[in-house]
């Protein structure tokens, strides 16, 4: 079942194609309660991340 939502550009951390590492996207900061969106989790990546975000 999916779940959507509506998100405002305050919501959002828009990570550019050009200009930023995947390295560097990596150490953004994600607080308790902020919300993660994780596009398909079907990859053990997208899992982790889902187990992350739920620690």
């Amino acid at each position: 079942m999916a779940n959507t939502c509506k998100a405002t550009l305050n919501d959002v951390i828009c990570i550019p194609y050009k200009g930023i590492g995947i390295v560097k996207a990596a150490t953004l900061t994600v607080n308790p309660c902020d919300f993660v969106i994780q596009n398909g989790a079907n990859s053990e990546v997208g899992q982790a991340v889902i187990q992350i975000a739920k620690a």
